[in-house]
This record gives structure tokens, C-alpha cells and sequence, in this order.
């Protein structure tokens, strides 16, 4: 294809999408007045929100009362069954007993990440379409669906606050294996994260309100409500935690702390305001720069699941580190009657509850056909 022939077609599209007027100086035509209906198709992005707001849990559980014995030093002694040494009560348990030894080191704690939510928005692209219908020579109703095809990631804090309790195991583990009895200890701590696949369906009503025209120039406000769908794979993120054992060169432990970090989504509902302009002199078609304003809760709720695994093996043994409370490990519990303080399990623990209001910019580019 010729030069020329590709510049008569760009000037042939232009002139079809926009044709000017017919003399210099005459005013843009006004849009008839049985134009009533108005489609847009739009591109833009979505900002803000990264920050979650909402509820936190207030206190996390408190592990159960488990019988101890088997070798722990004197004094005040007591253990409870918990699901994981990376929060809550787990955590609490764990530097108890490093206390009871005189050991320095702490388990690092990640309840202050879940609390404050480990999910916030993505700034990312939408594409999405707007239906409006003349009322008055003012005032018109509309419908909007905007996609938003990637919707959560995990906050930097969250990344920051678990890579720091993921590392934090495997010296606090050390540290309490090495108060004695124990060899061939080997203690691992991994994190891995999973953005997922997140999408977001923004669905409102309202009404716009054209302001007065500056020659091709249209500009507008609008106002509206509606919800938001949450849907797809939110962020997950796993740490995976192990320590292994020989204690008196005889009896073998072998424990693993599995804790799931992940996302539950809902519908939320949404409130829209903003404006723009429509841009075009021929009153059948024309761009369309739109910025509103996305108000309302995220529905982005953090939960935990923490299933521990306890190997059954032999020759079967108890021991309980002392302490008040203080570290137990049993590996056979059906021999020994006693149980690993690393027992019971969290199923679902929401520790936050993104419902509380918070403002997203979304900015789009349209074209619009009015008929």
C-alpha cells in the first residue's frame, strides 16, 4: 500500500468520525432533538484502595488445655493445643518457652498483618460499556458495567509482615531445640504467595447532568449507585514450617505447620460520582473522557486455615520443653497419651473484614453513538 493511498484512508476515517462544518466559523450543529438514546464503549484504569479498610479480629483463640508430662523441668508447667506456631495463641505459646530457657530469641508473630488485612486493590485496565437515555434537555438515565480483569494483590505490608514471621521460625526453632537433649535437628520455614486471579464486575445506575456546550465540547456530571461482584481466585499465601529431631539419639519428632492465608469475596455495594465531557461536532458520535469517583467497601475479607501434621513414629515418646505454658511433642499420642501442643487445627478464621469504605479514581476514554 502506497503512502498516499494510506493517507486518503486516515483522512476518509477522520472525516466519517468527525466531519467538520461546511464554511469556516459555523457553529457546531446541535444534537436533534429526537436523539434520545446514547451507547459508549470505553478502555480506562482503576487507582486507589491498595490499603484495606476495615474490622480486624479483636482477639484471636485461645488453644485448649492439653495434658503435659514426659521430661519437662520444674516448677509451674502447662501446655495448649494449637494450630500454629506463625499466630495467635501458637505464637504466644512458642516465645513462653523460649522465656522458660533464658533464650533471647522470639517467634515473630504475624497477627498484626491479618488484622489489618493482608488484600487490597490493584491498580490495573477496565474495559466496560455505558446505556443512556434522554429524560429532559438536561438530564438523562444511565447504566454502566465496567470488568476489572485483575482486581486483588497482596498488600506490600502483608509481603513485608509474613517473609518476616516465615524467617523468624527457623531461628526460634533452632534456638529451642538447642536447649538440650536433642540431635539431628533440621528446621525449614518457606513462604509461598499467589496473586491468583481476581476479577471485579462494577455494575450502577444513575443520572447525568449535561452542562452547557462549548462549541464541539459537551461537559456533564453524573451521580449513581449500584454493586460490585467479586469473582475468580483471590491472593493466597502459604508458609510451610518444619522441624525435625532425634531427642536422647532414640526418639525421633517430626512435626510440620502448614498456615493458608487467602481471600473470600462478596458482592458490595457501590456508590459513582463524577464527570467529564463528550467531544465531538457531529451530534451522532464523538469521544468521551469520564472520571468518577468509586465509593465503598472492598468485600475482600482476609481468612485463615492452619492444618499441622504430626508424623507417627517410633519409637514412641513424649517430651514437654516446661514452662507455663510451655512446648509439648508426642509422636504417637495413641502410646504415649499425651498429644503435640501442635494439634488442633483453624478452619475459616476470618481476621478481617474489609467493610469499610474506601475511594477508587476509575478514568476511561469512550466513543459514543447517539441514534
Amino acid at each position: 500500500m502506497t503512502m498516499s493511498l494510506k493517507v486518503f484512508l486516515a483522512c476518509t476515517a477522520l472525516s466519517l468520525a468527525f466531519p467538520t462544518a461546511s464554511h469556516a466559523g459555523q457553529a457546531a450543529p446541535k444534537a436533534p432533538s429526537n436523539s434520545k438514546w446514547q451507547v459508549e464503549i470505553h478502555g480506562g484504569g482503576i487507582v486507589g484502595g491498595n490499603q484495606p479498610a476495615g474490622e480486624g479480629i479483636e482477639q484471636f483463640p485461645v488453644g485448649a488445655a492439653i495434658v503435659t508430662g514426659g521430661g519437662g523441668r520444674g516448677g509451674n508447667s502447662s501446655s495448649r493445643a494449637v494450630s500454629s506456631w506463625y499466630f495467635g495463641d501458637g505464637t504466644t505459646v512458642m516465645n513462653s518457652a523460649l522465656s522458660f530457657f533464658g533464650v533471647s530469641t522470639r517467634m515473630s508473630s504475624m497477627d498484626e498483618a491479618l488484622r489489618r488485612g493482608a488484600v487490597g486493590s490493584r491498580t490495573g485496565g477496565t474495559v466496560g460499556a455505558r446505556v443512556s437515555r434522554r429524560l429532559t434537555p438536561r438530564f438523562a438515565a444511565e447504566v454502566d458495567i465496567t470488568y476489572n480483569p485483575n482486581a486483588y494483590q497482596l498488600t506490600d505490608e502483608s509481603r513485608t509482615a509474613l517473609s518476616a514471621t516465615s524467617a523468624a521460625f527457623i531461628p526460634a526453632w533452632q534456638a529451642l531445640l538447642a536447649t538440650g537433649g536433642t540431635s539431628n535437628r533440621t528446621v525449614t520455614s518457606n513462604l509461598e504467595i499467589d496473586d491468583g486471579n481476581s476479577r471485579q464486575t462494577f455494575v450502577s445506575g444513575g443520572l447525568r447532568f449535561d452542562l452547557k456546550r462549548h462549541g464541539s465540547v459537551q461537559p456533564y456530571v453524573s451521580v449513581g449507585g449500584g454493586a460490585v461482584r467479586n469473582s475468580g481466585t483471590g491472593p493466597t499465601a502459604v508458609l510451610t514450617g518444619r522441624y525435625r529431631f532425634d531427642f536422647a539419639n532414640i526418639f525421633p519428632m517430626d512435626e510440620s505447620d502448614v498456615v493458608t492465608i487467602r481471600t473470600v469475596t462478596r458482592t458490595t455495594p457501590l456508590v459513582v460520582f463524577g464527570g467529564g465531557a463528550f467531544v465531538g461536532p457531529v451530534p451522532g458520535r464523538g469521544l468521551k473522557i469520564d472520571v468518577r469517583i468509586h465509593a465503598g467497601p472492598s468485600g475482600a475479607d482476609t481468612v485463615v486455615d492452619a492444618k499441622p501434621n504430626v508424623l507417627q513414629l517410633s519409637p514412641a515418646f513424649a517430651i514437654f520443653t516446661g514452662g507455663d505454658p510451655g512446648v509439648q511433642f508426642s509422636n504417637n499420642p495413641s502410646v504415649t497419651a499425651r498429644q503435640s501442643s501442635l494439634s488442633a487445627t483453624t478452619d475459616v478464621l476470618r481476621t478481617f473484614t474489609a467493610n469499610g469504605w474506601q475511594s477508587r479514581v476509575h478514568l476511561s476514554v469512550g466513543y459514543v453513538f447517539r441514534f
